[in-house]
Formats: structure tokens, sequence, C-alpha cells
């Protein structure tokens, strides 16, 4: 099952063959969650989510792949192929932790939470071109790309540790605590392929 779209300004308008494709991809959430009251003062807390975000906007299948998108300025039409393609894979797992001791006047939590995963965007073109402007179809400028592009995106840590105290002191009531945070992530190094060329 995939659906038809199209996004443009200005009162541009577009054919069917130059929509975007836009498939359903798998997408979901999972956790898992744990509580355990050791004893009526001690309470440990922990839990697990597991999310898969993807998406992609494409080409129409039955496209060919030499297909340039050719957008008419005289005419304010798309025809031939869509103009932007974007796929994004998304993995994110996610982690918590806690233990609470509490009394009749005294209470104290400690807790951990952190964030990991990964992210691959990618930017497939027709022939390392985008777009190719006409006036009244004759021939404008086009816009050239470089290759498929691809990149990954890390998060390699993403969370912190935490402890808070509280004591209730007859009318007064002190509370106390302390946070360590930590954020790692970035793009690794990437390779384009060679380009493949087009002539206009």
């Amino acid at each position: 099952l995939s659906l038809r779209g199209n996004f443009t300004t200005g009162g541009t308008k577009v054919s069917p063959e130059a929509s975007w494709y836009l498939p359903l991809w798998p997408t979901y959430l999972g956790q898992v969650k744990y509580t355990a009251p050791l004893t009526n003062r001690l309470l440990i807390e922990a839990g697990v989510s597991y999310e898969r975000g993807d998406f992609v906007v494409d080409f129409q299948p039955a496209n060919p792949k030499t297909n340039i998108a050719k957008w008419d300025r005289g005419t304010s039409w798309v025809y031939e192929n869509q103009y932007l393609s974007y796929t994004y894979e998304q993995r994110l797992l996610s982690t918590k932790a806690s233990v609470s001791y509490v009394t009749g006047s005294h209470s104290v939590k400690a807790g951990y939470e952190n964030r990991i995963g990964n992210a691959i965007q990618t930017n497939p073109f027709h022939g390392d071109m985008s777009i190719r402007y006409v006036i009244n179809n004759v021939p404008s400028s086009v816009v050239v790309v470089n290759g498929e592009a691809k990149n990954k995106q890390e998060i390699r840590f993403d969370g912190g540790a935490y402890l808070q105290d509280q004591w209730k002191l007859r009318r007064v009531t002190i509370n106390a605590g302390g946070r360590w945070d930590h954020f790692n992530a970035g793009i690794p190094a990437n390779d384009l392929p060679d380009v493949r060329g087009h002539a206009l």
C-alpha cells in the first residue's frame, strides 16, 4: 500500500508521475517496565523501550531511473519525475532504572537513564540531477547533485544519573540532590559513490 503526495508552493501543479511515492514502512515502539517493592520501604523500578521510526519519500516505481524532474516555470507544472527523495531509518534504545528508600521522615532515590541509537538518511537522485528547469519547454537551468548522498547519525550516549534526598523535620522539609548528564553524538565519516552523470 502506498500513497501519492506532493508539496509545492506558488500555485505549481504536479503531474501524476511526478508525485511522491509514499510506501508505508514498519514503525513501532516496544516498552517493558519492571516494578518491585522488595520491602515496605524499598522500591526498585526499571524499564527499557525500543523505537523503530522509518519513513521514505521516493520516486514512483514505474519511472525509469533516467527520468529527471522537469519543472516548467512558464506553465507552472512539474513533469516526468518528482524532484525530492528522502529515506530515514531510525533505531532508538532507551533504558532507565531507579531505587527508592522511604521511611516516615526520610526518602532517598537514585536512578539512571540513557538513550542510544542511530539514524541513516539517504537522498538518492536519478542521474545525479534533481531538477531540469524549463520555460515553456525551453531549457533554462539544472540542479546538479553529487551522487547518492547518505549519512549515518549516531547517539552514543544521551542520559545521566541522579540522586535526590528529602528529610522532614517537624514543619521543615529539606530537599537535596544532584544530577550528572552526558551527551555524545556525531556523524561518522562518509564516502560517496562515483557519480553516474547524465546528458542534458
